[in-house]
């Protein structure tokens, strides 16, 4: 995306940092490391983080809310994916940077 049109589109900046404020948080984080394996039940996602139903339910509701997973009813179970491969594509991303920055920071006592 050209820097241009995000200083232009105020909607490009707000929806950038809605999904910054959701992939803050280190629980959802995790749920989408586990999803870049593939499509994951509720059930397996609480198995696999150690989370509560109730926790993990309610982190991929805010998720779904910004299209960054999908949700498909199989009777009673929800199976949960993620939407689009390239937000993983953005969390290397970020990981590049974080190792960068802490190869940069001076060693704390």
């Amino acid at each position: 995306m050209q820097p241009q049109r995000m200083l232009k589109d105020p909607k490009i900046v707000e929806l950038q940092s809605a999904i910054c404020k959701i992939m803050s948080n280190p629980r959802r984080v995790q749920l989408l490391h586990i999803l870049e394996t593939g499509e994951k039940s509720v059930g397996e996602l609480v198995e696999l983080t150690g989370l509560r139903k109730a926790a993990v339910s309610q982190n991929l509701g805010l998720m779904r809310g910004r299209n960054l997973v999908t949700a498909r009813r199989d009777g009673q179970k929800v199976y949960y994916s993620l939407r689009s491969r390239r937000l993983m594509t953005a969390c290397a991303s970020m990981e590049e940077l974080l190792d960068e920055l802490l190869a940069l920071a001076p060693e704390r006592d």
